[in-house]
């Protein structure tokens, strides 16, 4: 029986646990794409910040261009490198679907749903929350 199961791997090890992946490996690169948004983030914000601070004395419309340019960069930098994580991380989840790996696959499909949901937020309050207050009566 040994020599008739050399080069046959049984169906009971090919869907081991083991084979398929770790949901929780997928799960976190996954989120790879949406840490590094949140830290460019934080960083734009920065240096938001201290560039307001450092054009203070410049007054008020060379402090907003100085302001609205690092905020802009910021912005198209960000969106530039999250494109590339999650153009990468889909590649990572079909190669991992070729392989087998598929409990590793869906974690990182629920982690890049989630990553898609949390960037839509901003979006759905801009168009349900009012521009304008209510008129007083």
């Amino acid at each position: 029986q040994a020599s008739r199961s050399e080069g046959h791997v049984s169906t009971m090890e090919q869907t081991s646990p083991a084979s398929r992946g770790s949901f929780l490996v997928g799960l976190l690169r996954g989120l790879i794409p949406l840490i590094v948004a949140v830290v460019l983030l934080a960083i734009t914000t920065a240096g938001a910040t201290w560039i307001r601070s450092a054009t203070n004395t410049e007054g008020f419309f060379a402090q907003q261009a100085a302001d609205v340019f690092v905020v802009a960069l910021g912005l198209l930098i960000t969106a530039l490198v999250f494109g590339v994580l999650a153009f990468r991380a889909f590649r990572v989840v079909r190669d991992w679907q070729a392989k087998g790996l598929t409990a590793s696959a869906t974690g990182a499909l629920w982690a890049l749903a989630i990553t898609a949901g949390l960037l839509l937020v901003p979006v759905v309050l801009a168009f349900t929350l009012p521009q304008y207050p209510a008129a007083a009566r």
